[in-house]
């Protein structure tokens, strides 16, 4: 893919390009650089966590865009999965309130997830029924499930073991779907 952006002030801009489907294998950004190279950065779920520019779940891209000027950058996308090229550009204010936005709405639903888990807990504890057990289960595999599917347990839990957090998207999925057929 490739994107020209301009800039048509008096001033170079920072700016941030966001992929925000964390899920694929492998993303490669070039960029004009400043003392006339390219800017690299190869990463993506197959990579450790830290190949990436930016530590979020998504990935992020800082540009500099000189003033007056044209600077076209190129992604290169590679998955076995599906890709979601969904691609934002914000400057650093924008950027910082939809992170913001995204963490507490994270924040609310992974809550929720716990307060089921607890509950369901409770509830197998004080009746010995197999049905709440399973329930249990359930709640805690798709919630971790969920986890590794917005990226958020690949860049907190296993940052240094991108198979692993490629297995385990599959395996959680089947566990999780297993557990509620039994409950």
């Amino acid at each position: 893919m490739r994107l020209t952006l301009n800039n048509d002030t008096d001033a170079a801009v920072q700016r941030f390009l966001r992929q925000t489907y964390p899920l694929i294998d492998y993303l490669d950004f070039y960029a004009p650089g400043a003392d006339g190279g390219w800017l690299e950065y190869a990463t993506g779920d197959r990579r450790v966590f830290s190949s990436r520019p930016v530590a979020h779940r998504d990935f992020i891209f800082p540009l500099t865009i000189p003033p007056h000027s044209e600077h076209t950058v190129y992604l290169r996308y590679e998955s076995q999965g599906p890709i979601d090229i969904n691609l934002a550009l914000a400057d650093a204010p924008q950027m910082l309130a939809a992170l913001s936005r995204e963490q507490l709405a994270y924040g609310i639903y992974f809550g929720c997830v716990v307060m089921l888990l607890v509950w369901s807990g409770l509830v197998f504890v004080a009746v010995r029924d197999k049905a709440f057990f399973a329930y249990f289960a359930y709640v805690a595999l798709f919630g971790l499930y969920m986890l590794i599917n917005n990226g958020l347990a690949f860049q907190y839990f296993w940052p240094n073991s991108p198979q692993w957090a490629n297995t385990s998207l599959l395996v959680l999925l089947h566990l999780a779907a297993f557990a509620a057929l039994q409950f």
